[in-house]
């Protein structure tokens, strides 16, 4: 499992596959994309159920709040 550079808002570290949730309840999957063309930290991707793929440093910083989800 692939360590990613960023961990979620309240601290966590990340890994690709990890779950990841905003306040407003919206989830996504950490996700390292080996196939974009981009820097190493770009390639980290937040990818949601509609198929939505946003840069994951957005998504855990003060903008996206996202938290990761340790248990189901």
């Amino acid at each position: 499992m692939k360590k990613s550079k960023f961990k979620c808002y309240a601290g966590n570290p990340l890994y690709d596959g990890d779950k990841i949730a905003h306040p407003n309840g919206d989830t996504a999957i950490v996700t390292y994309d080996h196939a974009k063309r981009d820097n190493e930290v770009g390639r980290w991707r937040a990818v949601y159920a509609d198929g939505t793929s946003l840069w994951l440093g957005n998504q855990v910083s003060e903008k996206g709040q996202a938290i990761k989800v340790l248990s189901e």
